[in-house]
C-alpha cells in the first residue's frame, strides 16, 4: 500500500513539474547596458553665452574682497580670448555708421524684451559696491563690411560666430569678436497690438547735451511716411532741415517696436537719481560725465506718450535704448530730399 501511494504521488509530482515546464515562459537574457562616451568639449571653442555667464555669475557673487574676485575674473577672461565661438546670438543695440569712423555694433546677449519696466542696479551684499554679474553681457562686432552692415537692425537678433578677442568682467561680460561670420534671424512675427491705421501716428527722438556740433536733433516720423530731420542748436533752436518719405512698411517696423518695447508701460523720465531703482536704498549712482539726454515719444488716436532718458543712468530698460537708436538710425539710412 505503502509503494502504491510513493508511486502515485511520484505520478503526480512528475505531472505537476510537466504542466509548470510547459508553461513557463523562458527568462529573456539580460541587456547589455551601452554608455555613450563624454564629448570631450574643443578646447579652441568657447563655451556657450550662458555657460560662460553661470561661472561670471559664480566668481562674483563668492564671499571673497572685490580685489580677489576680479583678479579671478581676469583670469577666467583670458582663457577665453583666442576661443572661436559658434552659434552666439544677440539683440542689435546700435551701431555705428558715421562718416569716417570704423563700423561696429553691439549686441545684448539676452532677451532685451523680457525686460521689466526698469533695470535694477544691484549691488554686493559683501562690499557694498555694484554687481554687474546680473546684466545681460554684450558683444563687440569690429570690422564689419557694408554687406554685414545691411544684415543689422537695431532691435532684432543676429547668430555671430568668429574669433573671441577680447572677454572682460569688471563692469559686466563685455565680448569683442573681429571679423565676424553673420547670420540674420528670422523676426518674429508683428504682434496683435500693432497699430494698422498709422495715419494719426507720429513717432518722435530727440537727443540733445552732445559735445560735438550737430549732435543735438530730433526726427519726426509720420503715419504716412513723411519724416522730418531738425538739426538743433544748443539751445534747441532749428539751423538745419531734411525731409524724406519711408515706406510704410518701415513706418509699421517702428510702430511695431513701440509696441515690442511695452512703451506705454515705461515710466515718463528716467533722467534723475531718485528714478533710478537701486539697492540697498540710497545707494549712490554714478552719472557719466558726457551723457544724452534721449526724448522719445508716441502719438496715436490723438494721445501722446513720451519718455525721457539720460545715458548717464543705469536704470533704463535696454529696450528704450534699443527704441532710441532704431529711430536715431535714420539719419544714417534714410535717403534724404537735397
Amino acid at each position: 500500500m505503502v509503494r502504491l501511494l510513493r508511486r502515485a504521488l511520484g505520478v503526480v509530482v512528475v505531472v505537476t513539474a510537466c504542466w509548470a515546464c510547459d508553461s513557463t515562459v523562458p527568462t529573456p537574457p539580460t541587456a547589455t547596458v551601452v554608455v555613450a562616451p563624454t564629448a570631450t568639449p574643443d578646447p579652441h571653442v568657447a563655451p556657450s553665452y550662458a555657460q560662460i555667464h553661470t561661472v561670471f555669475q559664480r566668481i562674483w557673487n563668492d564671499f571673497l574682497p572685490r580685489a580677489a574676485k576680479l583678479a579671478r575674473l581676469q583670469t577666467y577672461a583670458a582663457s577665453l580670448a583666442g576661443k572661436r565661438l559658434t552659434g552666439w546670438q544677440g539683440w542689435v543695440i546700435a551701431i555705428q555708421r558715421e562718416p569716417g569712423v570704423p563700423a561696429y555694433a553691439d549686441l545684448y546677449l539676452a532677451d532685451p524684451y523680457l525686460e521689466g519696466r526698469d533695470q535694477v542696479q544691484y549691488w554686493s551684499s559683501d562690499d557694498n559696491e555694484p554687481d554687474y554679474s546680473h546684466g545681460g553681457g554684450e558683444l563687440y562686432l569690429r570690422g564689419l563690411s557694408s554687406a554685414q552692415l545691411s544684415l543689422l537692425t537695431i532691435g532684432e537678433a543676429v547668430q555671430v560666430d568668429g574669433l573671441l578677442t577680447r572677454a572682460g568682467f569688471e563692469y559686466g561680460a563685455g565680448f569683442t569678436v573681429e571679423n565676424p561670420v553673420l547670420t540674420a534671424l528670422l523676426q518674429p512675427p508683428l504682434l496683435a497690438g500693432t497699430p494698422t491705421d498709422l495715419r494719426d501716428t507720429v513717432l518722435t527722438v530727440r537727443q540733445t547735451g552732445g559735445m560735438m556740433a550737430g549732435r543735438d536733433h530730433e526726427i519726426l516720423v509720420h503715419g504716412d511716411g513723411a519724416v522730418l530731420y531738425n538739426s538743433l542748436d544748443y539751445n534747441q533752436k532749428v539751423i538745419g532741415r531734411k525731409t524724406a518719405i519711408l515706406p510704410l512698411a518701415q513706418v509699421a517696423a517702428l510702430a511695431r517696436l513701440f509696441d515690442r518695447v511695452n512703451y506705454t508701460g515705461l515710466r515718463v523720465s528716467y533722467t534723475e537719481i531718485t528714478n533710478c531703482v537701486v539697492e540697498p536704498a540710497g545707494g549712490a549712482v554714478v552719472m557719466a560725465s558726457e551723457a544724452l539726454t534721449f526724448r522719445t515719444s508716441l502719438t496715436d488716436n490723438g494721445q501722446t506718450t513720451s519718455v525721457a532718458h539720460s545715458t548717464g543712468l543705469r536704470c533704463a530698460p535696454v529696450k528704450l535704448t534699443i527704441l532710441e537708436n532704431r529711430l536715431n538710425d535714420l539719419v544714417y539710412t534714410t535717403t534724404w530730399a537735397p
